[in-house]
């Protein structure tokens, strides 16, 4: 979120929590601001969201970051994805230190899940794998590396949500 400061200056805030229903924020010299008001409920259309390309995105495959930390003030985030078939995502990891290769992205100690809208999916994580289906739903805790592809004859497109926002 950002502000106009003083004589026009553009302050970048962050949010830190709620005192009694009053948004808390810090700008970048650390200065707690409060009496804002807390996020409002909103709708946020897939249609108004820039689709990241995949040579783009952390992922490697083309997302769309609908609920984000910056445009709702939510601690969740949640995105769409789509992947053709025979694509593969980079390797993710949620473990608490970042133990990624260069090509690779480490997201920190993140909840996460996946709900299946269209298509056919397989995640590998480091002891496991799942095949995930229309009307599927996967859960995945922090501390692991993991990776998406799309194994079906048709293109998948999925919902996914992770906790706390990376961003």
């Amino acid at each position: 979120m950002s502000v106009r400061g003083p004589e026009g200056s553009r302050m970048v805030l962050r949010t830190i929590g709620f005192i009694n229903d009053e948004l808390l924020t810090t700008s970048a010299r650390g200065i707690i601001l409060a009496g804002m008001n807390k996020p409002r409920p909103m709708v946020v259309s897939m249609d108004s969201i820039p689709v990241i390309p995949a040579d783009q995105a952390v992922t490697r495959v083309r997302i769309a970051r609908l609920i984000t930390k910056s445009r709702c003030g939510s601690n969740l985030l949640l995105g769409v994805s789509w992947m053709d078939p025979g694509e593969k995502t980079n390797t993710w990891s949620s473990r608490d230190e970042n133990d990624m290769g260069a090509d690779d992205h480490w997201y920190g100690p993140v909840d996460e899940t996946y709900f299946m809208i269209r298509g056919h999916l397989r995640i590998t994580w480091d002891d496991g794998a799942a095949d995930l289906h229309p009307n599927d739903a996967f859960y995945l805790p922090p501390g692991w590396t993991y990776e998406l592809e799309n194994v079906g004859d048709e293109p998948a497109f999925f919902t996914y949500s992770m906790t706390p926002t990376p961003e």
